[in-house]
């Protein structure tokens, strides 16, 4: 059974990028990769990059959602 390392994007923030070291340390050890993405800014596949580590596949959710990325960080509840 193959390992499978999907690194989400942590934002574009000091502690968002530690987290992705983090994982990336810890998950060096999958066969295959998924990026997982929030915007077109591609914070995990940058970091996997930095890594040399080969991706797989790649998603990007706004866009395959269609969801416009907010300018501000406030959270809109409904």
């Amino acid at each position: 059974m193959k390992k499978i390392g999907k690194l989400p994007c942590f934002g574009v923030c000091n502690v968002g990028m530690l987290s992705n070291i983090a994982v990336i340390k810890n998950g060096k050890s999958s066969d295959r990769y998924i990026e997982s993405n929030s915007c077109k800014v591609k914070c995990a596949g940058k970091a996997l990059k930095r890594e040399e580590i080969l991706v797989n596949e790649e998603e990007v959710i706004t866009g395959r959602y269609g969801i416009e990325k907010p300018k501000t960080l406030e959270v809109k509840k409904s």
